[in-house]
This record gives C-alpha cells, structure tokens and sequence, in this order.
C-alpha cells in the first residue's frame, strides 16, 4: 500500500483502486479515526468542503484550485457517498490522502456514512458492482470510527447536520460511542442529521446562541443540505450551511468551500465558490470574527 500512498495525489482519476486496496484503506483509516476520537481540534488556515456524494471530478478540482493535501489543510464535512458515480474512488482517494499527509486531512462522518443509508442510495451498489459486499462492509466499518465534529481555531464549530437540544459542552461529543448504525435518535443522531426544515431539527436561533456563547464560538458550518450558491449564511443563528458539488442530484446549483485565515487575534472566514452554474450573481464574502 506504500507504493500507492506515495502517488496517490498524482493517480489519475480513471484508474480503480484494487479490492484488496480498498480493504486496507479502510483498515488503516479506521486506526487514524480511533485515535483521533469523535471531537478533532484544527489549528491553522485551512480549508472546509461540504458534501461530495462520490462526485470525484469535484474533488479533484477542488484540490487542483486550492493545493493539494501535501500543502493545504481540509477539513470535510461528511457525505463522501452515494447520489454520484464514483463513491468507491472519492471515499478512496480520501483515505490514501489523510493516511499519506498526517493532521492535512480531516474526516468528519456524515448521515451517508451509515449502513442503512448506503445500501439504499448508491454506495452498497457501486461496491458490489466493482468489487464487493466485503468492500462496502469494510468501509461502512471504518466509517463507524469517523469523528463527529471538529472545532476549528476555537471559533468555529463543525460537523455535518446541526446541533443537539442534548449538546451543551464539546465535552459531550467526546463520550459518544462507535455505531456503524445511526441510532433514531440523541446526539450523534443530531450532529449528523438536523436542519431547520426537517422532524429532526435543532438550529433554533437561541440554543445556537446558548451553544456558541457557553462554549466560546463564534461560527458553525454544516452541510446535509442543497443550496443553490453552494452556501448560504444565516447570521441570525450564525450558522453557514455548505455545499462543494455543483449541479447536484440534477439540479442547478453552485459549489463552494470555506477557507479559515487567522490574522492577529481574530479569524477571517470567506465563502468562495469553485462552480458557478445557477445563472445566479455570485456573492462571495469574508467575514472576520
């Protein structure tokens, strides 16, 4: 697997990944994810991606755009699977990158990086397509071990859907357990599957105050959701929700990611979108906090 580690920022996008690769990926990644627990602390300027959903063309001009691992910090925000053509290939290429360039790449787990989910919208499908049932099971393990959150430069909160009526300190996230399985409901659930327009909802203007103040943040950026700028910022709840794939599922949307500059004692945020297709005006903004 060295080998392969050594040009896996350099392997073109059409050449597949062996099954037995795959399989260790996942092994090697599953240690990773262990050791860094369910709450990752990131310093530094660094970039943050939305959901891909295996669209590995996206991710690889993400990277051509804004530097590869090797130069420039990631943090991602879940959904690497499913909906897209190449899931295999994207989760893949993730794995071999945050195994090769160690604290470059950050993982977070989203709602499709769950059995249930998976074998319903497309991941399951591809494995058995190309590889196997033992390919897919060996992922959706490692992806059990994933960490939930991350807080970037103590100002921004991180994690794929929202936040918790059960999340009151960042202590809290750090004695979840490991389900492969998504329980129906509680904290994990809701760190990966709340959003202001669903049952399991939680970004509430005065809980999301309560959380950021009682805990020292200033920002949460999510994904879970399509949005037609591949962002959108609600200031009243402080809250920016992301999206890194354009044109997804079929419609017309842009991409963005986020990127974090500390400067001095403040931190400077901005949206930037890497797509534009929504025949919309693009408004890009920074923000300091």
């Amino acid at each position: 697997m060295k080998s392969w580690l050594d040009g896996a920022d350099e392997v073109p996008k059409e050449q597949r990944i062996g099954k037995d690769l795959h399989k260790e990926l996942a092994r090697c990644a599953s240690k990773v994810f262990y050791a860094q627990g369910k709450l990752v602390d990131i310093t530094g300027p660094c970039r943050i991606i939305g959901d891909i959903h295996g669209h590995l063309d996206a991710l690889i001009k993400i990277f051509d755009t804004y530097g590869w691992p090797e130069k420039t910090k990631y943090v991602f925000l879940g959904d690497y699977v499913d909906k897209g053509p190449n899931s295999c290939e994207t989760v893949g290429l993730l794995f071999a990158l945050m195994l090769k360039y160690p604290g470059q790449v950050t993982l977070l787990r989203g709602n499709h990086e769950c059995p249930s989910i998976s074998m319903n919208y497309g991941f399951l499908h591809e494995c058995m397509t190309k590889y196997s049932y033992g390919t897919w099971l060996t992922y959706c393990r490692a992806f059990s071990k994933m960490p939930v959150a991350a807080v970037v430069n103590r100002k921004i909160f991180c994690c794929h859907g929202g936040l918790s009526p059960n999340l009151r300190q960042l202590a809290d996230i750090m004695h979840l357990g490991e389900p492969m399985s998504v329980p129906a409901k509680g904290l994990y659930t809701d760190l990966l599957w709340s959003d202001p327009k669903s049952g399991l909802r939680y970004l509430a203007k005065k809980p999301a105050w309560n959380f950021l103040a009682q805990n020292n943040l200033e920002l949460v950026v999510r994904g879970h959701q399509c949005t037609p700028l591949g962002y959108f910022y609600d200031d009243t709840m402080k809250t920016v929700t992301l999206l890194s794939v354009p044109d997804f599922a079929g419609l017309t949307n842009d991409a963005a990611i986020i990127s974090i500059v500390p400067e001095d004692q403040a931190l400077k945020w901005s949206v930037e979108i890497t797509h534009g297709s929504s025949g919309q005006e693009n408004k890009p903004f920074t923000l300091t906090i």
